[in-house]
């Protein structure tokens, strides 16, 4: 699957080329990331083992991809995290995880990098490099990286909330050169 991938991009890359080359220049695309079509999750582990899922339901962003490359800004409302059972969900909102009340945003910015989503995560106030893996469905993009909470300082409750978290951003990817154009 993934020697699939590979050879699709070449030859996706292959025809970018050729088509700037015969045509001028080929059209960077941008899709917007919202909740109507994309997903972002979150996976927190409850004494560490325990899987313990959520979904952000309130964030905005857009995916920028070219022939060239991609690029992607993404801010989520922390508060909107929606995860049974709701004692984990006050868990992890709370002072010793996330702590909404005082760090509401959290936001990314990076550019890919082969199969990989690096940049700068913003979350309960600390910034840091952060790493996603890009992964394709079926007219979609799967990016999903794992974090060490102690990394972002989310000390609290090490024992009850774990020691990681993971997150992962599902967006739609049309047909290049069928979504709307950058201005």
């Amino acid at each position: 699957m993934v020697m699939r991938f590979a050879i699709r991009v070449f030859w996706t890359l292959i025809m970018a080329i050729l088509s700037c080359l015969v045509c001028g220049e080929v059209a960077a695309e941008r899709i917007a990331i919202a909740p109507a079509d994309s997903e972002i999750g979150f996976r927190a582990y409850g004494f560490g083992v325990i899987p313990l899922h959520g979904r952000f339901t309130r964030f905005e962003g857009w995916l920028d991809f070219s022939a060239t490359g991609c690029s992607v800004a993404l801010l989520v409302d922390v508060s909107s995290l929606t995860m049974d059972p709701a004692l984990a969900r006050d868990i992890v909102l709370g002072p010793d995880f996330m702590d909404a009340a005082q760090h509401p945003a959290m936001r990314f910015a990076g550019i890919c990098n082969g199969n990989n989503l690096d940049g700068n995560l913003t979350l309960h106030g600390v910034t840091r490099l952060f790493r996603l893996t890009i992964g394709r469905g079926e007219q979609r993009a799967v990016a999903q990286g794992s974090l060490r909470r102690a990394d972002w300082g989310m000390t609290g409750k090490p024992l009850l909330a774990g020691p990681a978290a993971r997150i992962e951003v599902s967006v739609p990817i049309p047909a290049f050169g069928t979504s709307a154009r950058v201005p």
